[in-house]
């Protein structure tokens, strides 16, 4: 019977001399791989990206990226591909995206692999008799440190060891529709007196850009449901816990589903 149940976050690994925040993994990026994702950084509306990295992607003004590619790209009515060029920007967006994303996520089980072993000399009084440990962290510092089985050991993101698609980071799916429609502008009569009037073909490609960069955002988002489906019967057999000890979680907005 399960008596106990040990929720593990990163300020465990931090607390055992583990250099596992999300500031060490953007710094290892930059030393060892040229990671050069300023550009993208630069967009996400928070003062802090790497503080609270997997929120925070949910935070990219995909619409600022948008229009600047649809500047860069505008559509070409002069050519005989002028339908192509209409997609030239929503491309630029999706391939821009995509490779940020697919660049942090192949990193990351690089960076995994060569974090610091936990301190020997740091332990907790952790009681592994009649206990379960629902761990978000990828290290496997209670199996190396403590000794504890696999078998009552769920990482529920993936951890040390899997391959990079089996490391799951992403954020909770509250992506702003704020900036998804843009609205086409009204030409007004002081517009054509002016000659203000914007061009039809540059506002659909932008739009269909900003789309784009919408429905890329929201692929970051971390499949929690399909993560509780897969795993419900380690969740079913919690009935019987009597006590629940939480070590070094955060209790952040993307995880509130498991708790």
């Amino acid at each position: 019977m399960t008596k106990r149940l040990y929720i593990i976050g990163n300020g465990f690994d931090r607390y055992h001399g583990i250099n596992s925040s999300y500031y060490d993994f953007r710094d290892w990026m930059r030393d060892n791989i040229c990671y050069d994702g300023e550009e993208i950084e630069s967009l996400f509306e928070c003062d802090d990206l790497w503080k609270s990295f997997e929120e925070n992607l949910a935070l990219l003004r995909y619409d600022v990226l948008a229009r600047e590619k649809t500047e860069e790209n505008p559509p070409n009515v002069a050519s005989e591909h002028f339908e192509n060029t209409l997609s030239d920007a929503r491309c630029e967006v999706e391939n821009l995206l995509e490779g940020w994303y697919e660049e942090v996520r192949k990193a990351l089980p690089r960076w995994v692999r060569q974090l610091d072993r936990p301190n020997p000399d740091v332990r907790l009084m952790l009681n592994d008799k009649d206990s379960v440990f629902l761990t978000f962290n990828y290290t496997r510092t209670l199996e190396d440190l403590y000794g504890i089985s696999d078998d009552v050991v769920l990482h529920v993101h993936g951890k040390d060891g899997d391959p990079w698609d089996g490391l799951l980071l992403g954020h909770g799916g509250n992506v702003s529709r704020e900036h998804f429609e843009k609205p086409f502008h009204k030409v007004t009569k002081e517009d054509l007196e002016e000659g203000n009037v914007p061009d039809p073909n540059l506002e659909l490609a932008e739009s269909d850009a900003i789309q784009a960069g919408y429905h890329m955002v929201m692929k970051w988002e971390k499949p929690v449901h399909d993560k509780i489906a897969e795993f419900s019967e380690f969740f079913k057999d919690l009935s019987s816990v009597e006590e629940v000890f939480v070590l070094g979680l955060s209790f952040s907005m993307v995880d509130q589903a498991y708790i």
